[in-house]
């Protein structure tokens, strides 16, 4: 534990070095402060912008959308990729269809999107829908794949089969693997949001600070990003809470392992 504290104590001791060199490179004038502002400014304008209430709504709004996507991609691809994985016939239907959607950027879809469903919600929950099922349901397949036969002839001989050898064995052992697809989705889900915000949309934290890079308002556009990289600190922190408190077991055994 004090080891782990020891390092966090450094990375945010690294975090504020950066500020401080950034601070001084803009007050030394290597670069036009208009568009290199000081790292004062950027934190007086995000605090103006978060008191205001005008960052706290646009994030909301994008949150709301992100989550609508990300949550339905959630339990639309992980019991389609379990299952998928599992049954050999399913994985040689559907398995070359994944395969060559998965190489496609995300942020290819967002054009598409934007001409087929304009520039409301529904087209962002899908951009995020469609960027975040293809990881899931991948990583869910190789986590159903990468099951040991032995294990399931083992349940097999104990009276399992059918759905309940699915939900008792095959479910818990894919789940570091479906945790890691859902981790890395959220990751995702940030990024085609932002893009979809910034492309085209009338709301949320990429929609307003477009609006100020157009404005040529350098600091607040910084606070845009600063908030950004909060926003994805805070959810990877609760993401990772979420997996120690429903794969203790799983945490545990690998730094027995370690």
């Amino acid at each position: 534990m004090k080891a782990i504290l020891d390092r966090r104590i450094v990375g945010w001791v690294l975090v504020l070095a950066l500020v401080g060199a950034w601070e001084g490179i803009a007050r030394a004038g290597v670069f036009a402060p208009i568009f290199f502002p000081t790292a004062a400014a950027i934190g007086e304008s995000l605090w103006r912008l978060s008191a205001g209430g005008e960052i706290p709504r646009q994030l909301g709004a994008s949150l709301a959308n992100l989550f609508a996507g990300y949550l339905l991609a959630a339990l639309a691809a992980v019991p389609m990729g379990i299952v998928i994985g599992y049954y050999e016939r399913l994985n040689k239907l559907f398995g070359p269809s994944i395969e060559l959607i998965r190489p496609l950027p995300a942020t290819a879809i967002i054009p598409l999107a934007l001409l087929l469903l304009g520039t409301g919600a529904v087209e962002k929950i899908f951009i995020v829908f469609f960027a975040c099922s293809r990881t899931i349901i991948v990583n869910a397949m190789y986590g159903a794949r990468s099951i040991d036969p032995r294990l399931v002839e083992t349940a097999r001989s104990y009276g399992y089969s059918g759905f309940r050898l699915v939900r008792r064995v095959v479910v818990p052992c894919a789940l570091p693997q479906v945790m890691t697809g859902l981790r890395v989705s959220l990751a995702i889900a940030v990024v085609v949001i932002i893009g979809a915000e910034i492309l085209g949309s009338e709301s949320g934290i990429g929609y307003l600070s477009m609006m100020f890079q157009r404005g040529y308002e350098t600091p607040e556009m910084y606070a845009c990003v600063v908030t950004l990289c909060m926003l994805g600190y805070v959810l990877n922190q609760v993401f990772l809470w979420l997996e120690r408190r429903s794969m203790g077991w799983y945490i545990g055994l690998m730094n027995t392992v370690r």
